[in-house]
């Protein structure tokens, strides 16, 4: 049976067709189902939750809008939340929207899970497979911290390698409080990222694929936005002990797309916003994952 989907993403004027994860899934369903598309601003409440919606035609390179119109969003079968973070109040604002509605519309992921879950915080659920952590808004702690570890310094609601940086003095800190608000997180420094950050991509509790991205000569970020080469990779059996277990964690809370980060044998993040990297493993293994993700 036919299903109306929508798509909350940012314009497509700004993804890209390659490589982007919402534009493979959509190519994928509306082989099937009626599937239209929104950005966060077009979404509005007058006594009932609507939004405008837009039927694109996605080429390699290009889109078209062939028409729009206003609707209720209770009327969708299922709505996919893949536009990109800053997870800011702008951000939360939809999310919180959208809640509204999660008990009456398939929602994924959840508003709820992506509000009450921040994505560099989520792994303080598994503290064992964390490395030394700091979250904190205090300057005295970020200083005792760092006296014992070579650290990197990050923003707690950064996305795609965003000001992570080596913590060397005060100012780092007093300087991202400045931009990115008053807390922030701060990470002993892990070696093993010269041999690359590892993201598996899971649905629910299963792992539905891995790789590696290895970072430039001199770069301490791996995200292949930053010039990282991506490379298959076979998971190690702490790596997958580690999956396992956050693996229930997104089972619990119906999580249909998660993207876990990896240095070695530590979590770093677990994305749940917008995950990335279905395309490139595609690409990768040659295979089409999103198949097994959306059936």
């Amino acid at each position: 049976m036919t299903k109306l989907i929508l798509f909350q993403i940012d314009h497509p004027s700004k993804l890209n067709f390659v490589t982007d994860t919402s534009i493979l899934f959509i190519r994928h369903l509306e082989k099937s189902h009626d599937v239209w598309c929104y950005t966060p601003k077009d979404i509005f409440f007058d006594g009932s939750l609507k939004a405008t919606i837009s039927k694109y035609i996605f080429e390699q390179n290009s889109f078209k809008c062939l028409v729009t119109k206003t609707i209720n969003l209770e009327q969708a079968d299922s709505i996919f939340i893949r536009h990109d973070p800053p997870y800011n109040m702008d951000y939360l604002t939809s999310c919180y929207m959208l809640k509204t509605i999660e008990h009456k519309v398939k929602i994924y992921n959840k508003p709820s899970v992506i509000t009450s879950h921040p994505e560099k915080i989520i792994p303080v659920y598994f503290k064992d497979f964390m490395p030394k952590t700091l979250i904190t808004a205090s300057l005295d702690e970020a200083i005792k911290f760092k006296k014992d570890h070579k650290c990197i310094i990050k923003p707690l609601y950064g996305h795609a390698g965003e000001g992570v940086k080596i913590f060397e003095t005060s100012n780092d800190f007093l300087d991202y409080q400045k931009i990115y608000g008053d807390y922030l997180i701060i990470q002993e420094f892990l070696p093993e990222i010269t041999q690359g950050d590892v993201r598996i991509i899971m649905s629910f509790d299963k792992i539905m694929t891995s790789f590696i991205r290895v970072p430039l000569e001199g770069e301490i970020r791996a995200n292949t936005a930053r010039g990282a080469t991506p490379h298959p990779y076979n998971l190690t059996s702490r790596q997958l002990e580690m999956c396992n277990k956050i693996g229930m964690f997104l089972k619990e809370n119906d999580i249909l797309l998660a993207g876990i980060d990896m240095i070695g044998n530590y979590v770093t993040e677990v994305n749940i916003t917008s995950p990335t990297g279905v395309p490139l493993a595609n690409k990768l293994y040659g295979k089409r994952f999103e198949e097994e993700i959306l059936g």
